[in-house]
C-alpha cells in the first residue's frame, strides 16, 4: 500500500477480496453508462433520471454497514432500483419489490431512497442529478 497526500491508497483487489465497497464502484459504472445511453439516445422516447443511492443497512435497530445502488427515475413517477452485485431491478413503488429488497436494505434505506428519487423527479428535466 502507498500514500497520496498522506492517505493510504488502497487497491480495488483489497475490496474485491474482502468483499467490501465493490457497491459504489458497480454503481458508478452502471450510472455512468445509463445516463450517457440517456444523453446519447433520445430518440428512443427514455425520458428517466439516474440518480446513484448510498446508504446505511440497519437490521434490528443496529447499522450493519453501507451500501450503494442505483434508481432510475422516470416521468411517469415510476422509480426503478438498480442493484447489479446483488441483482435487483424493480419498481420501488411496488410493496411485492420492496418486500424482496427489505432484508438487504431495510426500512430506513429503502424510505430514503423514495423520498430522494421523489425529489429527483420534481426536479427540472435537463438536470442531471448524482446524490
Amino acid at each position: 500500500m502507498y500514500k497520496i497526500n498522506s492517505q493510504p491508497c488502497i487497491p480495488i483487489d483489497v475490496f474485491i477480496v474482502n468483499q467490501i465497497g465493490v457497491c459504489r464502484h458497480h454503481s458508478l459504472v452502471a450510472a455512468f453508462f445509463l445516463d450517457k445511453f440517456i444523453q446519447t439516445h433520445p430518440d428512443i422516447g427514455f425520458t428517466g433520471k439516474v440518480q446513484i443511492m448510498r446508504d446505511e443497512l440497519v437490521k434490528d435497530n443496529r447499522v450493519i454497514g453501507a451500501h450503494a445502488w442505483i434508481t432510475l427515475g422516470f416521468n411517469n413517477d415510476q422509480i426503478l432500483l438498480l442493484d447489479s452485485l446483488n441483482g435487483f431491478l424493480g419498481d420501488l413503488n411496488e410493496k411485492d419489490f420492496q418486500k424482496k429488497i427489505r432484508k438487504v436494505f431495510g426500512d430506513k434505506a429503502i424510505r430514503h431512497q423514495l423520498e430522494k428519487a421523489k425529489r429527483m423527479l420534481q426536479r427540472g428535466n435537463g438536470e442531471r442529478v448524482v446524490n
